[in-house]
């Protein structure tokens, strides 16, 4: 896949490298030393996450996800949103498309805002669980799924997507640089490739930057094989 990363991404990735995060795997390909222990409970979320405004505020990667999914979908009914956080992608996916069913898992105190702000929107079709989305043993019936800023923080990311049905599309955004509740992160797109390509068929990886010009997070459109 074709990727020209800033010279101030580059210089990013060496510091990781330089820190002992991420290797060269035996196919050539730069990966992050997995963190198992970084996997942390609601009670951690609700600390930091709570306590600091910046967290509540919306983000880039959810108006990208909604571009990706107008650009390769473009219809999803029965959309399921894992780590819903304060309800801004459910909030926008409701508004956006003309959803059958919305089914969200939140775990932390965030679940009250999540709660809100989709009973703001008049749609009342949904489902919201205040439990850890791991608990579940399948995920059956959606056609639409939203992962945003969750893989990297789970160990158990690859069976998650495993109790996906066939040709689910999943829409999701993970992180190039590490950070204190990351299990991986993922260098370059093709980390993303590598880590995927056995459960999704990727059609798009969108790099968003920071102010530093380093890509800082990766939204990618993908269906399940």
């Amino acid at each position: 896949m074709n990727f020209n990363p800033t010279p101030a991404h580059n210089n990013a990735m060496k510091k990781e490298f330089s820190k002992n995060r991420c290797y060269v795997n035996s196919q050539g390909i730069i990966v992050s030393r997995e963190r198992p222990q970084n996997e942390v409970k609601a009670n951690k979320y609700n600390d930091y996450w709570i306590k600091n405004p910046r967290y509540s505020k919306d983000h880039f990667y959810t108006q990208i996800a909604i571009d990706l999914c107008h650009k390769w979908y473009d219809a999803p009914q029965d959309v399921l949103e894992i780590g819903a956080g304060f309800g801004h992608a459910a909030e926008k996916f409701i508004k956006e498309f003309k959803l059958e069913s919305y089914t969200g898992y939140e775990f932390s105190e965030c679940f009250n805002e999540l709660r809100d702000r989709i009973k703001s929107t008049g749609f009342f079709n949904y489902k919201i669980y205040n439990y850890d989305f791991q608990q579940e043993s399948i995920f059956s019936g959606y056609d639409c799924v939203i992962a945003l800023e969750i893989l990297e923080h789970i160990n158990k990311d690859l069976e998650f997507l495993e109790k996906l049905d066939h040709g689910t599309w999943v829409f999701f955004s993970v992180p190039s640089t590490y950070s204190r509740f990351h299990v991986r992160f993922f260098p370059f797109p093709i980390s993303v490739h590598f880590r995927f390509q056995s459960l999704l068929n990727i059609y798009e990886i969108k790099g968003i930057k920071n102010n530093q010009n380093i890509y800082k997070w990766w939204v990618v459109a993908a269906r399940k094989r």
